[in-house]
């Protein structure tokens, strides 16, 4: 199995999806990311997301009537393990900003605008057209694991 080099200080940006692959357990990322969760929670690192994480990983599972994973996610992000950042206004417009330089879609753009904001030392991602985002460290899940798209 590859494994995921994180920075060992700052904040670490997490994209919806890692928190997808983490909580429905889908491999392989499920188990790459595990030693991650490990070292955030002994306090090596914060990790971070915007609270539009929320809308993302909730559609599925409400879509599918899961209960049960609707409370797994929202027991998530109401722990201390998650730091969720608010979207608000000035997030919205540099968001537009970026996403006017990089051409990234929107909820995308407010998630770099986000990550920069809070100086993460890295963002975790399975999505490459972060790497547009001049300053933002971006660790591809798929490009760890050494297998071609």
């Amino acid at each position: 199995m590859a494994q995921l080099s994180v920075p060992g200080t700052g904040p670490v940006y997490l994209d919806a999806c890692v928190f997808i692959y983490s909580v429905e357990g889908l491999e392989p990322y499920r188990t790459m990311l595990e030693p991650m969760w490990d070292q955030a929670g002994i306090g090596d690192f914060d990790l971070v997301t915007s609270e539009l994480t929320i809308a993302e990983v909730l559609v599925k599972p409400i879509k599918d009537k899961d209960q049960s994973l609707v409370g797994i996610y929202n027991e998530l992000f109401e722990s201390a393990d998650i730091k969720l950042i608010p979207t608000t206004r000035q997030v919205w417009e540099e968001a537009a900003t970026l996403r006017a330089l990089t051409n990234l879609r929107t909820p995308d753009a407010v998630h770099a605008t986000t990550a920069l904001q809070e100086r993460c030392t890295a963002m975790i991602t399975n999505d490459r057209a972060f790497r547009r985002v001049e300053g933002l460290n971006v660790i591809v899940l798929q490009e760890a694991l050494g297998t071609p798209w």
